[in-house]
């Protein structure tokens, strides 16, 4: 708290010529507000503008093909001039947080209020998911490089043709051929396995998956890397409440509480989506058999009911990559099932903070942060860490001088020696972010960890 931000930021939109193919236009934008929402890497991240019409005195059909970028940062006094860059984000510095294609143009105007013009953008994202059902041409082989598939996916995709260059690997070799990155079993395959109606950039992603690797645009350019090298999951920045948290909201859907957990997962070798549910179903369980009916995609092979199987009232359903055998698919569904009981949370917070500091200390930036990446969140209902160290009387105590009912007491101290329900880590989900020449407003949103790798017996 206490911190003095100087916010600036700058956008320019370039059109093309209608009437000159060999002509782009670049247009400073003059910004009374801008919407920035930061979305997981399967997903186009959105930008929405404000943009005083005197500014440009544009006719909303001459905005065609457009590209806009966008620039964000803070100056160190009122004085001091905003210079916008070429770069931005977590990989390189620089205040460029976005760059897309406008989708939506509309201008408005009433009565005794300023003519107003609001642009909608994707970012570059959404080229590859508009092109579905996508076209077997642009399928990778497995004999090609990253490189050579990358373009050929680009190839088959319209309005993309000129991001056939615009990709960049960070700790992974471009040269590298995909049935040389994959495991045996995938290597045989003649080239990456995609689902009928997929989008191209679903086919991207899963020839990037089968290797283990991620990719998403940073700005203009579309970045492969290995996950576990980019999530943020060391030092995580921090969040408390009373130092940078203005409000928060947790939630928890108890009324779901009795679903069970269902995934699949496709898989290439033999072309079939196979499936796994916990708790597994019962024998007379009609309802579920039609849900399942409604969710195939192909064949799907059936797991054998366990002794254990119970009725519940549904099954939450979540789609996998990478699981390709029904013994890990049941026992993922069985973990995920165990742990969300214990742990499912969503929450979302608002700051004014985007310089953060991380848990050892660390300058971090607010708009650096990528779904995937740990946070921690210390919210009103968290106590001292050091609470865990003492006896059941000593907790309760300390809980009674806040003032908590003691039979409340002694359900908190009960669960504070466990350390999954003290963990104040979570995952970001997204963000948002509001600007305007008198305001600024940071919306996180997080869920708690899912911790499948734990001995659930």
């Amino acid at each position: 708290m206490g911190r003095t931000y100087y916010p600036r930021f700058a956008a320019t939109m370039v059109v093309p010529s209608l009437l000159d193919s060999e002509r782009v236009y670049r247009l400073p934008l003059l910004i009374t507000s801008a919407a920035l929402s930061r979305n997981d890497h399967r997903t186009a991240d959105e930008l929405t503008l404000k943009v005083a019409w005197q500014n440009i005195g544009l006719d909303a059909r001459l905005v065609k093909d457009a590209s806009i970028f966008f620039h964000w940062g803070n100056v160190g006094n009122p004085d001091e001039e905003f210079v916008p860059t070429t770069t931005g984000g977590r990989t390189g510095a620089g205040n460029c947080r976005f760059a897309g294609t406008v989708t939506g143009v509309e201008a408005t105007a009433g009565e005794g209020e300023p003519y107003e013009v609001t642009l909608q953008a994707r970012d570059h994202t959404g080229f590859f998911l508009r092109a579905k059902p996508f076209g077997s041409k642009g399928i990778p082989a497995m004999s090609d490089t990253l490189e050579q598939a990358w373009r050929k996916v680009v190839s088959q995709t319209p309005g993309a043709e000129h991001l056939s260059d615009a990709i960049a690997f960070h700790g992974v070799n471009g040269s590298a051929r995909l049935s040389d990155l994959v495991g045996s079993r995938f290597a045989k395959l003649s080239q990456v396995p995609a689902r009928t109606g997929s989008d191209a950039w679903g086919v991207w992603q899963e020839a990037c998956g089968m290797a283990g690797l991620i990719s998403f645009f940073l700005v203009n350019t579309c970045i492969v890397t290995r996950a576990e090298s980019f999530y943020r999951t060391n030092d995580p920045p921090v969040f408390a409440w009373g130092e940078n948290i203005a409000n928060m909201v947790e939630h928890r859907n108890t009324v779901d509480f009795n679903n069970g957990v269902g995934v699949t997962s496709f898989d290439p070798l033999s072309g079939r989506m196979l499936e796994a549910v916990f708790p597994p179903r019962s024998k007379d369980d009609s309802r579920n058999k039609k849900s399942r009916g409604r969710r195939r995609l192909g064949a799907v092979k059936q797991l054998s009911s366990a002794p254990e199987a119970k009725v519940v009232d549904g099954y939450d359903w979540w789609a996998l990559s990478g699981v390709h055998t029904v013994g890990a698919l049941q026992d993922y569904a069985k973990a995920a099932y165990l742990e969300r009981s214990k742990q499912e949370l969503q929450g979302q917070l608002t700051t004014a903070d985007w310089s953060l500091e991380t848990a050892g200390g660390a300058e971090f930036d607010f708009l650096d942060l990528v779904p995937g990446d740990n946070v921690q969140v210390f919210g009103a209902s968290r106590f001292p860490d050091g609470l865990k160290d003492k006896t059941p009387a000593e907790r309760e105590a300390y809980l009674a001088g806040l003032g908590i009912d003691p039979e409340a007491a002694a359900l908190i101290q009960e669960t504070l020696g466990d350390a999954e329900l003290r963990d104040p880590t979570f995952y970001v989900k997204g963000f948002r972010a509001h600007m305007s020449s008198e305001d600024v407003k940071l919306d996180l949103f997080y869920c708690n960890r899912v911790l499948v790798g734990r001995d659930s017996d």
